[in-house]
């Protein structure tokens, strides 16, 4: 992940937080900026490891070996226990008692109840942690297309976890194909929920290796930072 433009509350959020926990409904993105949030830790000095809670996606996520930080809760065999809840390893728990400024945590949240059973269990071990819980937010994603979509998950989210979205993350891309015209539309309704919600905007992405930092500083007031897939598609042949 780089920055390409920054803003007061982007650097206050990442200096300040030990635990970030990405929300959102389900293919906006949220397991790939994990990995790029960990990766901008670590090129800073901090050690950085990503905590998977999507169950949404069966073992998607586990067909990337590129990522050294990369924890996964059990989902089934020997170690799934009390039916649809995680089991969650006492080892896990230990790491994350010792988020600190140099150990951050990113926790891949997931759209589904069971991700929101785990912050539940740990919660008592977040208390005493600073933790930011951001939304993810991709309005080319089908059914999510409107904020009004956005703002019901986030009340849903908040009633079932007792947890506020303390920001926005605008990820509405299609990728390498990404327009700015795309960006523009969707950066639009991003502003608009970031109203509608009271959260500010904590960064917009943005893909490829160019871009023009005016039409960028011109299309949205905030951070905006490139980021870059690290997951390995399972229908994709790597050369």
């Amino acid at each position: 992940m780089e920055i390409i433009k920054s803003s007061s509350f982007f650097i206050s959020t990442i200096e300040n937080n030990h635990v970030f926990v990405l929300g959102g409904p389900s293919g906006t993105g949220k397991t790939e900026l994990a990995l790029n949030l960990a990766t901008f830790f670590e090129r800073m000095g901090i050690l950085a490891t990503v905590i998977d809670l999507d169950f949404t996606k069966g073992d998607f996520t586990l067909r990337s070996n590129r990522f050294r930080t990369y924890v996964p809760i059990p989902q089934r065999g020997e170690e799934t226990r009390y039916g649809n809840v995680p089991h969650i390893p006492q080892k896990l728990l230990q790491h994350i008692e010792g988020a600190s400024h140099d150990r951050r945590f990113i926790i891949d949240l997931g759209g589904n109840e069971r991700g929101m059973q785990f912050l539940q269990i740990v919660k008592p071990v977040l208390k005493h942690k600073r933790v930011h819980v951001t939304l993810v937010t991709n309005f080319f994603r089908p059914f999510f297309e409107a904020e009004e979509h956005y703002q019901s998950f986030a009340s849903r989210i908040e009633r079932g976890l007792d947890f506020r979205f303390h920001s926005v993350i605008a990820n509405s891309h299609l990728m390498e194909f990404t327009t700015w015209e795309v960006l523009a539309r969707s950066w639009q309704k991003t502003q608009n929920l970031v109203t509608m919600l009271s959260s500010p905007l904590f960064f917009a992405t943005v893909w490829g290796k160019t871009c023009d930092e005016e039409i960028l500083g011109e299309c949205l007031s905030g951070a905006i930072v490139r980021i870059k897939r690290f997951l390995d598609l399972p229908w994709r042949d790597e050369p």
